[in-house]
C-alpha cells in the first residue's frame, strides 16, 4: 500500500483525522492502533524545491560523490533515475541552528502510541520537548535520511516498512509496505533501497524506493528463527548477524551469498559495525557478553580479538543480554549497552585491541539503544523498560561517560535516531 504526498487539504485533514481515531480508540479499547487508510487517492509527485540533477549524458551506473548543502554522498552503483534527493542541513530545526530533532522507534503494547519526536540541543545535551509524531503500531525500529523516515509499522495484522516526512507532523505516510507476518527490526537505507532485517521469521527483505514509493523488490531467507538482526554494509558488501544460528552471513551488492563468520554455539551474535578509520569489524554478542574483533579482505574474514564485555562473575550474567554498539567519532572508543545488568561499558581501542575502561549503570531498565551526538560530545541512552531517554556528557579525550544532563519519559522506546 502506498499514500504520495497529499496536496489536497481535504485529504491530508481526512488522513490527519483518521490517525487521530485511531490513537483515541486505542486508548478506549486497549487495543494496537493499527492503521488503515483505505484506498488511497493518487497525486502527482512534486519535486523538492531543492534538488540535485544529472544531465541526460550521464545514463550509465557509476561511483558518484555529491556535495550538496554541506552533506557528502558516496553512491555505488545506483540507478540515476532515483538520484533526485531534497536537500537537508543535518535536521537542525528552524529556530534554533543548535538545536536538532530526534525521533523515538517503540513497541505499542500498552503504554506507547507510535513514534516520538523530541528536541536534542547539541551544545548543553539537553533534551525536550517530546511530542508523539505519529500514532503508529509497533514502530519499533527507525531509521532517517534527510527529511525521510522510515519505520517498522503494522496495519491489520501485516507487517512491513513506512516512510514519513519529517516536516509534516500527524501526517499519514508518504508509502507503506507490508508484505511480512512480523514487523522488521532494524531497517537500514542503503542507495535507492531500504533494508529490513526480520528477527522473527529469519530473512531480510529489500525495498525499492521510486519517488518516495515503497515496494518490495527481493527478499532472502536465512532460516526459520535464525535471528536476522541487523545488516552492516560496507564497499559493496553486506553482513546479517543470524543470532539464533551463531554467525553473521555475508552477501555481496546483488545480496548474493558469500560466506559465513562461524561463532561459538550459543554466543548470539547480534550487532556490529566497521571501524571508520581502519579495515577492521567489531562485533557484539548478546548472549555470551563478548566484544568480537575482525580483521578482512573483501569477504574473508580473521579473528584478530576478542574481550569479554560482562564478567562471568557478574550476578546478572545469566539474566542480562548484550544489545547495542557504537563508536566515537574518533574511532578511539566503543559505547555497548547490556541490558539485565542494565550498564553502559566504554572500551579503548589501540593496536592491541579493546581494553574495557569504564562499565557504569545506564540510569533506567532495558538499555535497548544508543546513540552519540555528532560531535561525540554527548551519549543518548533509550531505555525501553523504565520508559527514559537520558543525556550523558562525554569526554572527548578520555572516552569516560559523565553526569547525567537531561531526562526525558519516552514509552517503550526501542530505537532512536537523530
Amino acid at each position: 500500500m502506498g499514500l504520495p504526498p497529499s496536496h489536497n487539504d481535504a485529504d491530508r485533514e481526512a488522513q490527519r483525522k483518521t490517525i487521530q481515531h485511531t490513537a483515541i480508540k486505542r486508548k478506549e479499547t486497549g487495543k494496537k492502533p493499527c492503521i488503515n487508510f483505505g484506498e488511497s487517492k493518487r497525486v502527482k509527485w512534486e519535486k523538492p524545491t531543492k534538488t540535485v540533477g544529472f544531465s541526460e549524458d550521464f545514463s550509465e551506473t557509476k561511483l558518484l560523490k555529491i556535495y550538496q548543502n554541506g552533506i557528502f554522498c558516496i553512491l555505488f552503483s545506483i540507478p540515476l533515475d532515483f538520484l533526485i534527493f531534497s536537500s537537508y542541513n543535518d535536521h537542525k530545526t528552524e529556530d534554533n541552528m543548535m538545536q536538532q530533532y530526534g525521533y523515538i522507534g517503540t513497541y505499542t503494547t500498552g503504554r506507547s502510541e507510535g513514534i516520538y519526536r523530541f528536541r536534542f540541543d547539541t551544545q548543553t545535551g539537553m533534551l525536550s520537548d517530546r511530542e508523539l509524531f505519529t500514532a503508529a503500531c509497533n514502530p519499533k525500529t527507525v531509521t532517517r535520511r534527510g527529511n525521510i523516515l522510515a519505520s517498522a509499522i503494522e496495519i491489520d495484522g501485516k507487517c512491513g516498512a513506512a516512510l514519513w516526512d519529517t516536516r509534516h507532523i500527524g501526517d499519514a505516510p508518504l508509502s507503506v509496505c507490508c508484505e511480512e507476518k512480523q514487523t522488521p527490526c532494524h531497517l537500514r537505507f542503503c542507495g535507492s533501497s531500504l533494508l529490513a532485517a526480520n528477527y522473527h521469521e529469519g530473512f531480510f527483505t529489500v525495498y525499492r524506493m521510486n519517488n518516495h514509493q515503497l515496494s518490495s523488490a527481493k527478499r532472502i531467507t536465512c532460516g526459520d528463527m535464525a535471528g536476522c538482526h541487523q545488516s552492516i554494509g560496507r564497499h559493496g558488501y553486506m553482513l546479517v548477524p543470524c543470532l539464533e544460528q551463531d554467525q553473521v552471513r555475508v552477501f555481496d551488492r546483488k545480496f548474493s551469498p558469500r560466506g559465513v563468520i562461524l561463532f561459538p554455539q550459543g554466543s548470539g551474535p547480534r550487532h556490529g559495525l566497521f571501524h571508520p578509520k581502519d579495515h577492521t569489524l567489531w562485533m557484539v554478542t548478546e548472549r555470551s557478553h563478548e566484544l568480537y574483533h575482525y580483521t578482512f579482505t573483501h569477504t574473508q574474514f580473521e579473528q584478530i580479538g576478542v574481550t569479554q564485555i560482562l564478567d562471568w562473575e557478574h550476578p546478572q550474567f545469566a539474566a542480562s543480554t548484550t544489545a547495542a554498539i557504537r563508536v566515537s567519532p574518533d574511532g578511539r572508543f566503543l559505547y555497548v549497552s547490556t541490558r539485565g545488568a542494565d550498564v553502559m561499558s566504554v572500551f579503548a581501542l589501540d593496536e592491541n585491541g579493546a581494553r574495557r575502561i569504564q562499565q557504569i549503570p545506564c540510569g533506567g531498565k532495558h538499555p535497548r539503544d544508543v546513540i552519540l551526538s555528532e560531535d561525540g560530545r554527548f551519549l543518548l541512552v533509550l531505555c525501553r523498560d523504565s520508559d527514559d531517554l537520558f543525556s550523558i556528557a562525554r569526554d572527548e579525550e578520555s572516552g569516560l561517560l559523565g553526569e547525567t544532563v537531561s531526562h526525558l519519559t519516552i514509552p517503550e522506546g526501542s530505537s532512536i535516531c537523530l
